[in-house]
């Protein structure tokens, strides 16, 4: 199998804005890096958590990468020359991007909601989830019930990026996954361990509290597909099920990891094929993985410093 990924990176604490990450092109499986550039910096600062740091979700769509960084999407040819890019003051805190015919779906992590762009990076549909009454009356029984926060269309979120304390976005969801399967539009809120179907109505699919803080939670045919980032592994579920039929490893040091300054931090994930997928983790490094087995079939370290991760993977497909 020979193929083109290409890889999004976030460096931890980085106090050189224009260097808080990069995104890879690589030749996979003889590992050699094609090229390698350092993600344009965000408009303003880092924000109170710093969580505004480096790249983000990735696709591969007809010729061009669409990249993201926390405040816009960048639209690449295959030599990282920038063609286009995407910004919207109500579309902040990038993590994943999935597509369509008609255009691509994109997280606003920090206002939880979700944009759907046409190609020219105009917005065609959107859903805030904390205006969303029946979808928020899902979680009334949690010890923490979601409530409604609307979401004020003239305010421009993109320039609070540098704002002290959570409650400039009152973020409950932290949506940070997305997929786009037979018409449906699925995301993974975080936060509240929720993979959620949110096209074409907003339906709670499963929740399992073993999945906090994970990412790229994605729904198959027959099974649903997890980085756990806390535990530190690539999970397989029969869907409906708590417990994984699969839990593969991708870090041996003792302990569950945390977004700061840990090894492990499992997140990145794309199909290589129908049996393989290429998982990320920290520090930056991508693994080959057999969804059947469990397997690590492969590996590439791309940068052996503990506070470099992996933020996301795309495939190359041919056009």
């Amino acid at each position: 199998m020979v193929t083109e990924i290409f890889c999004s990176t976030v460096i931890r604490g980085a106090t050189d804005k224009d260097i808080t990450g990069f995104f890879y092109h690589i030749l996979w499986p003889e590992k050699r890096i094609l090229s390698k550039i350092p993600v344009p910096a965000v408009t303003k600062g880092f924000g109170a958590r710093g969580g505004s740091r480096g790249g983000r979700g990735l696709l591969w769509r007809d010729g061009f990468l669409f990249a993201c960084a926390c405040d816009k999407i960048i639209v690449y040819d295959e030599r990282f020359r920038i063609a286009e890019l995407f910004n919207h003051p109500h579309i902040i805190g990038h993590h994943d991007l999935a597509a369509d015919d008609e255009g691509l779906w994109c997280n606003s992590t920090l206002i939880d909601a979700l944009f759907k762009l046409d190609w020219n990076g105009n917005i065609v549909d959107e859903w805030y989830a904390s205006e969303d009454r029946e979808f928020l009356q899902l979680f009334e029984g949690d010890d923490k019930p979601a409530y409604e926060v609307p979401r004020p269309r003239r305010k421009d979120y993109v320039s609070d990026v540098d704002r002290e304390g959570l409650d400039v976005y009152d973020e409950q969801f932290h949506f940070n996954t997305l997929h786009v399967s037979n018409g449906a539009v699925y995301t993974f809120g975080s936060a509240k361990y929720a993979l959620v179907q949110v096209r074409p109505q907003p339906t709670l699919v499963q929740r399992n509290p073993r999945w906090k803080w994970a990412h790229n939670v994605t729904p198959l045919n027959d099974a649903v597909i997890v980085n756990n980032s806390v535990h530190k592994c690539f999970e397989r579920y029969r869907p409906g099920v708590d417990h994984p039929e699969i839990c593969t490893k991708l870090d041996e040091t003792d302990g569950t990891a945390t977004q700061f300054a840990t090894s492990g931090w499992v997140r990145g994930l794309a199909r290589a094929d129908e049996r393989h997928v290429f998982v990320g983790s920290s520090p930056s490094t991508i693994f080959l993985v057999d969804m059947i087995t469990g397997a690590v079939v492969d590996r590439m370290l791309l940068a052996d410093n503990i506070v470099d991760a992996v933020h996301a993977i795309a495939v190359k497909t041919p056009r």
